[in-house]
């Protein structure tokens, strides 16, 4: 069963507090750790937000910020289809 988003944060701190426990851990090993746990259940990470999601939900945010910023501009998504 996947996991929801706050149980894999729950999962991520307790992850990051144990291991800074016993290692000095820098930004870069943060970012792996997160990257890994999230991939790990079942979702995409995105390292330049920070956030993880899931494919489905990614694929229709984008599609609304694509059309609503179309037809701000008087355009529709058809033109680039």
């Amino acid at each position: 069963m996947r996991k929801d988003y706050d149980e894999i944060e729950e999962i991520i701190e307790e992850t990051i507090e144990e291991l800074e426990k016993e290692y000095d851990l820098d930004e870069k090993d943060i970012e792996e750790i997160r990257e890994e746990i999230y991939t790990d259940n079942g979702w995409k990470y995105n390292r330049h937000t920070g956030e993880g999601y899931l494919e489905e939900e990614h694929e229709e945010v984008t599609y609304t910020f694509f059309y609503n910023n179309f037809e701000a501009v008087g355009m529709r998504m058809r033109d680039f289809l």
